[in-house]
Parts: structure tokens; sequence; C-alpha cells
């Protein structure tokens, strides 16, 4: 399911300067917990505005006018004699604000870098079942784990309450706790009931892949990848199931997607899935 804010970004903003009325304030937090995509844009303007409320300053400030003067010289003098006097004289009065918007440019740039590089690291370092080991043939590889996808309350919430909430209620619950045997008989019985519920294939794949059901993992997370493509969650998770299976001829294709995506997160997990079976494979 589509993130519904996804074309709202002054939400998102609004948020972040607590503008919104208290009830949209509580909503759109309860909203965010649960989804990625909300999660990492308010980071990055929380980052973004903690670095301009300690650096604005400094970087909006005007040059003192006597080293403006002295420092441009010789560049006015050149602009002077090839545009004319109007062009440098609106230079030496400018120069000063373009030299902060290029700072201010600089400084995103490097604050986004470092802001996705910590993000992914954080990403990496924090998932759950991180370091689990699996063992291929002549050597071991080392996977790396990630947390399973959320299921907030509003997906399918109507649907919940117009057929069982009781077993929806059930099923999510189990599946929250990481109860997961029960929680993938559970998905599979709802599935069963609402198959326009698409996304609970994602969640009964994770399920069955963290119970050791690779095959049956595998086989629902292909079906859900052949029709989300562009998910990129259900790709790692595919990736999992596959090298759990020692398979990794048919993880390498999808991790590779992963690291080419341009997603922080994915791109550092993949990049380290490759690696080491890159050093797997060496004699």
């Amino acid at each position: 399911m589509s993130c519904v804010y996804h074309d709202q970004p002054e939400v998102i903003a609004a948020y972040a300067r607590h503008e919104l009325p208290e009830q949209e304030q509580e909503k759109f937090e309860a909203h965010y917990l649960g989804c990625e995509d909300c999660s990492r844009e308010l980071f990055l303007i929380e980052k973004t505005r903690l670095a301009m409320n300690q650096h604005g300053a400094v970087i909006f400030a005007r040059a003192p006018k006597a080293l403006s003067s002295l420092s441009l010289t010789e560049t006015l003098q050149k602009i002077r004699y090839w545009f004319g006097n109007a062009a440098a004289a609106w230079l030496q009065e400018s120069w000063p604000a373009l030299a902060g918007y290029a700072l201010l440019v600089i400084t995103l740039g490097v604050g986004y870098t470092w802001l996705s590089h910590q993000e992914a690291k954080r990403a990496t370092t924090n998932t759950a079942d991180a370091g689990t080991s699996l063992t291929t043939s002549p050597h071991s590889t080392k996977t790396f784990a990630l947390n399973p996808p959320a299921w907030p309350d509003e997906l399918y919430a109507k649907l919940a309450q117009q057929s069982s909430p009781a077993e929806w209620q059930a099923a999510r619950q189990s599946y929250i706790d990481k109860d997961y045997r029960p929680a993938a008989e559970r998905i599979e019985q709802l599935l069963q009931k609402n198959p326009e519920a698409k996304r609970l294939q994602l969640f009964w794949g994770v399920s069955l892949l963290r119970i050791g059901e690779f095959t049956a993992a595998s086989m629902q997370l292909e079906d859900f990848v052949a029709q989300y493509p562009q998910d990129l969650a259900a790709t790692w998770f595919l990736s999992e199931a596959y090298l759990a299976q020692n398979s990794p001829n048919k993880a390498k294709p999808l991790l590779r997607k992963l690291y080419s995506s341009g997603d922080s997160l994915y791109v550092k997990l993949a990049s380290n899935q490759l690696e080491s079976l890159s050093s797997a494979q060496k004699p």
C-alpha cells in the first residue's frame, strides 16, 4: 500500500515544525512510526533543520567589505573589462550572498551524504537477527538480516472490520510479536479469505523465512516480487530465502538490483552481502 503522505511533503515539514493541529500531529506521529519513507524524510528534515540552526548564521553572514574588495579586485577588473561596469558592480554587491548560497549547497550535500551513511550504518548494525550465518561450500557466508516490514494499524483496516476482525488482530499481533509460526498460519488463512490483501503475502513469506521454511518462503516472495518488482523489502527477503537454500546465484541478481536502487539502506546491505559472497568464493 502506498503511503498516504507520499504527495504531501508539506505535512511532514509542518509536523517537524510542530505546526499541525494536535489531532493531526498525533495522527501523523502514529503513521510515520510504521512508515519507512516518512521516517526517512522526517529524519532528514530534522537533521537539516539542526544544521541550519547551528550554522545558518555563518552560512548567510555577509563577508567584511574590506575583505570582499581585496579578494575580488582582480576578478572585478576582468569582469569590468569584458562585460562592463554594470556587471562588475552587480558582482561586487552580490558575491557575499552567492558565496553563502554555494556554501549552503556544499553543506547540505555533505550533510546529506553523512546522514545517508549513518542511516545505512544504523540499519545494518541494529537489524533483527543480525549475524545469522549460513554455510555454503566450501566457505561460510555471513548474511545480513533486516527487520521485518511493518504492519501498521491502518493497513487493510476497513477490510479487517468487514471480515473477522478478531482473526486479523490475532494474525497482526503474532507478526508484530515475532511469533512467526502462528503468524504464518493465521496469515495464510486470511489470504485464503481475502486474496485482494496482497501485502499479506509479503508478511507470510517473511514469517515462513523466519521459521526456517525457506522453500515455502521463496515461493511466496517470488510471487509477490513478480507482482511488485519495485518493493525493495520483498526483494531483500527473497534474496535471504535464496541464500538460506544455498542458492547464491539466484540471490546475486536481486542484490545487484538493490545495490543500484539508490536507497541508502539497501545499497549498504546489498554491498555487504555481495562482498561476503565474494569473499566466500575465494580459495
